[in-house]
């Protein structure tokens, strides 16, 4: 297979063939590349998405946390929706403590959650990670008022925003 690689490094055949042999040999890091080289060729959106999904599984099993980002991002500009993809960009950057990019994906789970009281949650959450991670007073305050705009009895949104005009007002 490698061989019809060196001649067209594009075939799809030879690379499933590839994927499908690395996997059952455990060969995670071969697995990964030859899955990368498929979801860079024109093909379906949703095969494209699979392909990613399998990597950053791979490249979990690895402990490659950087691999698993980039194809879970990957993922996610295709799909701007795949909540799969959203969690676990949101255990990888709470691990590594980047909480700016924590709050863009939070963020991102805010704009396409229907339900209130889901929304509510995310919005006291990112009110939470912005007042004691980001030291983003302002921005928090913002998000606990937006969260008490949907349910205006949320007891944290309260408590939070309680504590933070105190520590605005010093």
């Amino acid at each position: 297979f490698k061989d019809v690689l060196v001649l067209d490094s594009e075939n799809y055949d030879a690379l499933d063939a590839l994927e499908k042999l690395y996997e059952a040999q455990g060969r995670i890091r071969d697995l990964i590349e030859v899955a990368e080289a498929k979801a860079a060729l024109p093909i379906e959106v949703s095969e494209r998405v699979s392909l990613y999904r399998r990597v950053a599984a791979a490249a979990a099993t690895r402990n490659d946390p950087e691999k698993a980002e980039a194809s879970w991002s990957a993922l996610l500009d295709l799909d701007n929706t795949d909540q799969e993809a959203m969690q676990q960009l949101e255990a990888i950057y709470s691990e590594r403590e980047d909480y700016e990019r924590l709050a863009e994906v939070l963020e991102r789970r805010a704009a396409i959650t229907e339900d209130t009281d889901a929304l509510v949650r995310l919005k006291v959450e990112l009110g939470t990670l912005r007042a004691v991670r980001m030291e983003d007073y302002q921005g928090a305050v913002e998000t606990f008022e937006e969260a008490l705009e949907l349910d205006e009895a949320c007891a944290d949104a309260l408590a939070a925003l309680d504590d933070l005009y105190e520590r605005l007002e010093d």
